[in-house]
């Protein structure tokens, strides 16, 4: 899995679409990351069924260096004011199982969010993300509902 400091760009896909993603829970077992205990109200928004949340897929596995649990390696995104935070589909598991806490602003962001299965919810990802990005999401029926 790569590594990227939280609240920096999130460069996987390149510089032009860094500028509108910031890194969140990206760790390993070669940095240091925040531990602290995470509000149980944005681990269950965390939690809630993944569908139709927006996502980034990409080929293979995603495994955590610090014990080798691996999931599908996908990237989960919440809006924010005029960008996305990513985070990975490991997030639940390092806050739960390694005690990583996650910047209090990204925990905001979460809160502020509408519920990750709503129309609002993928409205506010594809107007926050990258031109283009977020296309192929079936929101509406007409363009300038958007």
């Amino acid at each position: 899995m790569p590594y990227f400091t939280d609240l920096a760009p999130w460069t996987y896909l390149g510089a032009e679409t860094a500028k509108q993603l910031v890194a969140v829970g990206w760790i390993d077992r070669l940095h240091g990351f925040e531990q602290n205990a995470v509000p149980e109200d944005v681990l269950a928004k965390l939690d809630q069924s993944p569908e139709p949340r927006a996502s980034i897929s990409f080929l293979g596995i995603h495994e955590c260096s610090l014990c080798q649990f691996s999931k599908t390696l996908t990237g989960y995104v919440v809006p924010s004011d005029g960008f996305l935070y990513v985070y990975p589909a490991l997030l639940l598991h390092f806050i739960r199982e390694h005690g990583y806490a996650p910047p209090t602003v990204f925990c905001e962001a979460v809160r502020n969010a509408p519920p990750f299965n709503s129309i609002e919810y993928l409205r506010l990802v594809k107007h926050h993300g990258p031109r283009g990005m977020f296309d192929h999401l079936a929101i509406a029926d007409r363009e300038d509902a958007y």
